[in-house]
């Protein structure tokens, strides 16, 4: 059997990139609120230029985020980013808590607990206590209750792409162990069908080279004894390559289940009655594409391989 790519789901890119995108409006929607509805007017130009300070490695951490990785110099950009937003609330004021929702998400993805947990916490605080240090009481729920809730439910998102990441690593490594398994064990099977009598031959070989030249009668018999046990060897590799060349059908069916298997995938064999009959290439080519097919899904939970006494084969599920 071929070794399958466990291909990402084609709506994971899109994913990523839509929910960095969903994150970064926020900050930039509170501009235009700056400008329409302040609570303290005059501090747009301020928020325009903390907000370009601290957008752009905010972005770069949670594209990382989502893909599962932390990118060089984490903490530095992190500390960056919580250095800008904090620094700028004395000076731009109330309505530039909005801006702690995303960061927020940053401590939750890209700190370890329980720092993450701790730092989340404290902000969550600060949401509540901070509006009413500046006087403005009447934004406590819309920040205190807004922010955290954002927040949690950005990071729950991204730990659940990095989850689905991760899911396919596991599954393209279990399938790559399956199919090195296979592997091993074919070449087990060479090692025992043909390993002695090609230490046989070898040993004969260097036999008959010592009597050649020579009269003695054991010479006519060290030949025969040769001639024998390489038609043997030649028999029995002929077989063997030529199972593994077309291979046989049951061991076929036993490494697509061993792989299905191992990609988390239930499998079950339709077999019919009596022996198993021996299809076209064609068909068991036609099985591994379907099976490469099934392979790429992420959805499947169930994969079914039916065996027709004519010889046709076909995969469900």
């Amino acid at each position: 059997m071929p070794d399958f790519p466990d291909r990402p789901p084609r709506w994971l890119p899109a994913a990523r990139i839509g929910l960095v995108v969903f994150l970064a409006q926020i900050p930039l929607l509170s501009l235009v609120r700056f400008e329409l509805t302040p609570a303290v007017p005059g501090r747009t130009g301020a928020a325009a230029v903390a907000t370009l300070l601290f957008l752009p490695p905010a972005c770069v951490l949670l594209q990382a985020a989502t893909g599962g990785r932390r990118p060089r110099h984490t903490g530095l950009l992190l500390g960056f980013v919580t250095l800008v937003v904090l620094g700028a609330t004395p000076v731009v004021g109330v309505d530039w808590l909005a801006s702690y929702y995303l960061l927020i998400t940053l401590v939750l993805v890209q700190l370890r607990p329980p720092w993450s947990l701790v730092s989340a916490a404290l902000l969550a605080v600060s949401l509540v206590l901070l509006p009413l240090a500046m006087g403005h009481p009447g934004h406590v729920l819309f920040f205190g209750i807004g922010g955290p809730m954002i927040g949690l439910s950005a990071a729950v998102l991204i730990w659940l792409l990095v989850a689905v990441v991760r899911l396919r690593d596991s599954r393209a490594e279990l399938a790559a162990e399956a199919v090195l398994a296979e592997r091993a064990r074919a070449g087990a099977e060479i090692t025992a069908t043909l390993g002695a009598p090609l230490a046989r031959l070898a040993e004969g070989a260097t036999a008959a080279a010592r009597l050649v030249g020579t009269d003695s009668p054991g010479a006519a018999v060290r030949v025969r004894e040769l001639a024998a046990v390489s038609r043997q060897s030649l028999a029995q590799a002929r077989r063997l390559v030529s199972r593994y060349r077309r291979g046989p059908l049951r061991a076929e069916l036993d490494t697509a289940v061993a792989l299905l298997a191992a990609a988390g995938i239930p499998a079950r064999l339709e077999l019919p009655a009596g022996p198993l009959p021996e299809p076209e290439e064609a068909e068991l080519a036609r099985l591994r594409a379907e099976l490469a097919a099934r392979l790429a899904r992420p959805d499947l939970t169930e994969c079914v391989i039916t065996v027709r006494a004519n010889g046709s084969l076909s995969v469900t599920g």
